[in-house]
């Protein structure tokens, strides 16, 4: 698993892509699955050491293959994963409640 951002957001906000890990994907060959977890900032964000109660959900998107792969640059497969993710954080979601 890897974080394409870089580094924790101090907003909430989902941030920029790096290129590194999808210039890994592209020499490795292998298929890329974008994960959305959403729920992580308000429950122990970048700003606190303060760890809050709360939900997290993770949507597991579409894989890009392993043809996608080596067809699209790496920045188009950066950009392609970016707005993969960015539309399952933004959306709502259906998840399952569980109860104890």
């Amino acid at each position: 698993m890897i974080f394409p951002e870089g580094h924790r957001t101090s907003s909430g906000q989902l941030l920029p892509f790096k290129k590194l890990p999808f210039h890994l994907a592209k020499e490795a060959g292998t298929p890329i699955i974008a994960l959305t977890i959403r729920g992580m900032f308000q429950i122990n964000n970048k700003t606190s050491l303060r760890i809050n109660p709360g939900t997290v959900t993770m949507h597991f998107g579409e894989e890009i293959g392993k043809e996608e792969i080596r067809r699209l640059t790496t920045s188009e497969l950066r950009d392609l994963a970016q707005a993969r993710i960015r539309r399952a954080f933004e959306e709502e979601i259906p998840t399952k409640k569980r109860c104890c």
